[in-house]
């Protein structure tokens, strides 16, 4: 999850999710876009969010799936 990703105060959430993991069991960490962290950040930020961004393709909340509901 990032949030605010271009901005001085943004935050990037990390879930790991190993194969058959109960949600609870699945480590979490999160990075801040300053400090230490900001090397960190800035690959999340541009090799995943973006590009997973890129790929996405819109989705129509008024005739989802049953399966989604």
């Amino acid at each position: 999850m990032v949030l605010n990703g271009s901005h001085a105060d943004g935050k990037i959430r990390v879930d790991l999710q190993p194969f058959q993991a109960q949600a609870i069991e699945r480590p979490v960490f999160e990075l801040f876009q300053e400090g230490d962290d900001i090397k960190w950040y800035n690959m999340f930020l541009h090799q995943y969010s973006e590009v997973l961004w890129s790929m996405a393709t819109p989705v129509d909340l008024d005739n989802l799936p049953p399966e989604c509901l």
